[in-house]
Order: structure tokens, then C-alpha cells, then sequence
């Protein structure tokens, strides 16, 4: 039986942003969890959420040095564009 209490919600903003907090028994138990919006702040969620929170920082830190790598070289790349403008070699603004 789930009684008001402690529950581990999933944030609006974030869907792999978990915070812990207090709501009512049945707001807990007919809507957050079937929607797997919340799990209850048991010691082995609370591991799982950890672990969880752990891999996706590694994925963050691996995405920003593959980015700072690529920036590094693109930066190193040039590009010259050649556009021929005719015989008078002239150019009009309209």
C-alpha cells in the first residue's frame, strides 16, 4: 500500500531530471505512477536514479569533448568562393 509520502517525481522541464518530494496518496498512486512520472523514494530507486544520473552525465561530458574536438577542427578549415561576374567585371546593387 502506498501512503502520502515521500515519492521521487520526474520534473516538467526535464524528463531525465528526477527531484524528491512529498505528495498525496492518491495523487501518488493514480496518476504519477501509472504515468511513470514518479517512483516511490525507496533506497533502491534512489540508487537506480543515481546510477542513472551518473550515465548521463558521462554522455555529457563525451558530447561536449567530441564538439570541442570537431570546433577545433573546423576551425583549422577554410573556404574560398570563386563567382565570376562577367566580361565587365562590374557589380550593380539594386
Amino acid at each position: 500500500m502506498i501512503h502520502a509520502g515521500n515519492f521521487v517525481r520526474k520534473c516538467a522541464f526535464s524528463r531525465k531530471s528526477w527531484r524528491s518530494g512529498e505528495v498525496s496518496d492518491g495523487y501518488g498512486r493514480n496518476y504519477l505512477i501509472p504515468q511513470k512520472k514518479a517512483l516511490l523514494a525507496t533506497e533502491k530507486s534512489l540508487k537506480v536514479i543515481e546510477h542513472q544520473k551518473r550515465q548521463v552525465q558521462q554522455r555529457m561530458e563525451k558530447t561536449k569533448k567530441d564538439a570541442e574536438k570537431m570546433g577545433q577542427r573546423i576551425e583549422v578549415l577554410s573556404c574560398t568562393f570563386v563567382k565570376t561576374v562577367g566580361e565587365v567585371e562590374s557589380f550593380s546593387v539594386l
